[in-house]
């Protein structure tokens, strides 16, 4: 059988959280189905993701055209040129089942809804909300009014957070819907063979203006409370907004090629976020990486969080529990063993692949077809 995935990002093992779970994704169907890739790219790739997407893929194919504009259309909407959209609806036409990741590409797999082939569309998180929490009300609507119109040629609907998923269920007639966590594998350095020289880590896509924001927060105004204390915030397409804040005690890094060594030089992470949606990987990573985690309310959402993180929202909150786990080692091994448990339980990369597994069933014998058999992840 053979399956296609439409993506805005070359797929990735490591990276952001959005090639991650792209690459997830990947990973998930290739190891059922010859799998096409279809890349409407909308962001730069990771150094490692061409590498990955070729172990993966059974073909890739890069799609061209423009960004559409116009009122009521929101962002990364593509518009494909004459070659491409024949060169996506041919792949679609050999398709068992067509996978399409966000939102803003659904309109991508409408031939595939004509021709009944079975279509997930993994939004991820939910782009209304987001942006309503980014205060910009009219991308919101414009969010709501595009899934409205384009939701319909989903035979099942996924996203990251469970709350996200009965939500999106109680809103669009989607016929399933259903929750795909975000999965993490275990480091590529172990963390207990490296003296920590860094107190706070917060890891992050910087180009995503949630994060950016809660990077902001953090440095300007809970950071000033804790005087001795160091930062680095690490991740992908830091603007000046973010690089600005580099110091004595603040490291900016962009993009590296592996965020394992820097946890293994923090001593704990945090989350200081207070805008978007979905669930944050980077909360179950440091959880992969034996690190106690200090998050906002907001930054756990969707997570189940059970006693693995302290959860704090406003910055002397978060200032005095960002100092007492950094001054209490019995506190930091608590939430290190919840946080352990909380991944094997629900983040794993097993778990995460037999969520998928789990989708692609789903939309398959919702439209009459059986399921190649499942193969074991590793």
């Amino acid at each position: 059988m053979r399956a296609l995935f439409i993506t805005p990002v070359v797929p990735s093992q490591t990276g952001n959280g959005l090639a991650m779970r792209a690459g997830m994704w990947l990973e998930a169907l290739s190891a059922r189905f010859d799998t096409d890739v279809a890349g409407a790219l909308m962001f730069p790739a990771h150094a490692s993701a061409p590498d990955f997407t070729a172990a993966h893929a059974a073909s890739t194919t890069w799609l061209t055209g423009q960004i559409a504009t116009g009122a009521g259309i929101p962002r990364f909407v593509p518009e494909l040129d004459e070659a491409s959209a024949a060169a996506l609806n041919a792949l679609i036409a050999q398709a068992d089942v067509v996978v399409v990741f966000r939102l803003y590409l659904a309109g991508l797999a409408e031939h595939a809804a004509e021709l009944g082939i079975p279509v997930i569309v993994d939004l991820d998180d939910l782009d209304w909300v987001r942006e309503e929490r980014l205060g910009d009300m009219q991308a919101a609507a414009d969010f709501r009014s595009y899934a409205d119109a384009m939701l319909h040629v989903a035979s099942v609907a996924t996203t990251a957070s469970s709350l996200d998923a009965a939500q999106g269920d109680a809103i669009h007639a989607v016929p399933r819907w259903s929750h795909v966590p975000n999965g993490v594998r275990p480091p590529s350095i172990m963390s207990d063979k490296v003296t920590p020289d860094i107190d706070l880590l917060f890891v992050a896509t910087l180009g995503y203006a949630p994060n950016a924001q809660g990077a902001a927060w953090f440095v300007r105004e809970v950071l000033p409370l804790l005087p001795d204390v160091t930062v680095a915030i690490i991740g992908a397409w830091p603007g000046p907004d973010v690089t600005s804040f580099a110091g004595p005690r603040v490291i900016v890094q962009g993009d590296v090629p592996d965020v394992s060594s820097w946890y293994a030089r923090s001593r704990a992470a945090i989350v200081p976020i207070h805008s978007g949606s979905g669930t944050r990987t980077k909360i179950p990573e440091a959880w992969a990486h034996d690190r106690p985690v200090i998050s906002t309310t907001l930054g756990a959402e969707g997570l189940e969080i059970d006693g693995a993180a302290v959860l704090a929202d406003d910055p002397g909150a978060f200032a005095s529990a960002c100092a007492r786990v950094l001054s209490d080692a019995q506190l930091r091994t608590q939430l290190v063993q919840a946080g352990r448990e909380r991944l094997h339980a629900a983040h794993s990369i097993d778990r995460a692949m037999t969520s998928v597994d789990a989708a692609i069933d789903l939309a398959l014998t919702t439209a009459g077809t059986a399921p190649p058999r499942s193969r074991i992840h590793k």
